[in-house]
C-alpha cells in the first residue's frame, strides 16, 4: 500500500525536484482511499448494521490522512496543492462531515470547534444577507411561533424520523442534540466542494446541480425545525443565503469568494440564470398553505416530498459519482501495474523510483 512508504525512507532517495511530486502523489492516494472507504462503509452499514470492520478501516485511513497532511504542510508550507488535490481534500472533508453527522465519531469536530464553525457560518450568511434579501416577496410569519416544532412533536413523528438515522455505536439522543452535526452545519462544506469541482472542470453550474443544492437547503431547514427545535425564520434565511451579489464579494474570503463566483452569470455582474427561480421554488415549498399548520405542513413535506433519509442516500450516490468522475491517483494506477497513457515499462521504472514494493 502506498501509505506505507515512510517519509524518511523515500526522502533519502528522492531529490529536491521530485520530492514534492512524490509527497503529493501519496497525499492524493490517501485522500482518494479515505473518501472511498467512508462511502463504502456507509453503503455497507445500510445493508449490515454490524459492519464494524469497515468503520474501523475508514477511521484508520482518515487518521492517516490527518497525520500525513501535517507532514506535507511542514515540508511544503508554501504549496497549497494542485486543483485535483484541492478538490479531493474538499471531497473528503465534506464526505467525513456528512457520513459521520449522525454518530458520535472521533473524526467529528469537538463541541468547541462545532460552535466556532456555526458562528463562522452564521456570520458569513449575515454578511451575504445584508446585501441580498433571499426571501423577498415571501411571508415567513408562520415561522414566528416561539414554540419549537420539535418540542411539540417529541412523542409523535420526531422519534420516527430519528429512528431512521440510528447509527451503530451512537447513543440514542445523539442525533438532534447540540453535539451532533446537522445538515445546516455541512451546507457550507457542500458549497465549497461544489466550487472546487466547478474550478476543476471549468464549467458553469448546471440546472441539475441547482436543484440538488436548493433541495439541500430545504432539507437543512426541515431538519432544523423537525429535529433540532429551531425557532423563528432565521434558519430559513441562513440556509438559502447563497447566490451572486457583487456587493458581498468585497467582504468575502478566498473560499466564500469561490462560492459566490460559482453563481456568477458571466455578464453585467448578474447571477447565473435559473438559480433565483429554483431557490424561490424551494423556499416557497416550505411555507404552509392557508388553513394548514406549519407543524403539519413540514411533517407532510418530510414524509412525502423531502424525505431526509432519501436525501441522504441521494447525496451519497452523488459523492460516489464525484469520486469516480476524476482520474484515479497515480499510485493506485502503479499498484495495478499500468498508468493511463504510460507504458508498462515506464510504469515499472516509476514504481521503482518511488520505492513501491
Amino acid at each position: 500500500m502506498a501509505a506505507t512508504i515512510s517519509r524518511n525512507k523515500y526522502k533519502k532517495f528522492a531529490d529536491s525536484e521530485t520530492q514534492l511530486d512524490i509527497d503529493e502523489a501519496i497525499l492524493d492516494y490517501l485522500l482518494y482511499t479515505a473518501t472511498q472507504d467512508l462511502l463504502d462503509q456507509e453503503l455497507a452499514q445500510k445493508y449490515d448494521s454490524t459492519a464494524a470492520a469497515g468503520r474501523q478501516r475508514a477511521e484508520i485511513v482518515f487518521q492517516m490522512v490527518e497525520s500525513f497532511l501535517i507532514i506535507f504542510q511542514s515540508i511544503h508550507p508554501e504549496y497549497h496543492g494542485s486543483s485535483i488535490t484541492q478538490f479531493r481534500l474538499s471531497l473528503l472533508r465534506f464526505t467525513t462531515l456528512f457520513t459521520r453527522r449522525t454518530e458520535d465519531s472521533k473524526s467529528n469536530p469537538s463541541s468547541a470547534a462545532l460552535l466556532s464553525l456555526r458562528s463562522q457560518h452564521h456570520e458569513r450568511a449575515q454578511a451575504f444577507l445584508s446585501h441580498y434579501n433571499v426571501t423577498a416577496g415571501l411571508d415567513l410569519s408562520a415561522f414566528d411561533n416561539s414554540t419549537p416544532i420539535a418540542k411539540c412533536c417529541r412523542g409523535q413523528q420526531r422519534p420516527l424520523i430519528l429512528e431512521k438515522f440510528i447509527s451503530t455505536g451512537s447513543p440514542r439522543g445523539y442525533h438532534g442534540s447540540s453535539r451532533s452535526i446537522s445538515l445546516l452545519d455541512t451546507l457550507p462544506s457542500f458549497m465549497a466542494l461544489s466550487a472546487a469541482q466547478n474550478i476543476l472542470q471549468g464549467n458553469h453550474i448546471t440546472i441539475l446541480w441547482m436543484e440538488l443544492a436548493a433541495r439541500y437547503m430545504a432539507e437543512a431547514v426541515l431538519e432544523q425545525y423537525l429535529i433540532y427545535g429551531a425557532e423563528g425564520p432565521g434558519v430559513i434565511r441562513e440556509a438559502f443565503a447563497y447566490g451572486f451579489n457583487v456587493e458581498s464579494i468585497a467582504q468575502a474570503d478566498n473560499e466564500d469568494l469561490r462560492i459566490t463566483n460559482m453563481f456568477w452569470g458571466g455578464e453585467n455582474e448578474c447571477e447565473i440564470p435559473g438559480w433565483k427561480n429554483i431557490r424561490y421554488e424551494h423556499l416557497s415549498a416550505l411555507l404552509p398553505p392557508d388553513g394548514v399548520s406549519l407543524q403539519d405542513h413540514l411533517h407532510s413535506l418530510e414524509a412525502e416530498v423531502l424525505s431526509l433519509i432519501d436525501f441522504q442516500e441521494k447525496l451519497l450516490k452523488f459523492l460516489g459519482k464525484l469520486l469516480r468522475a476524476q482520474p484515479e491517483p497515480v499510485l493506485m494506477q502503479i499498484e495495478r501495474g499500468k498508468i493511463d497513457g504510460v507504458s508498462r515499462k515506464d510504469t515499472q521504472a516509476l514504481k521503482e523510483k518511488v520505492l513501491f514494493a
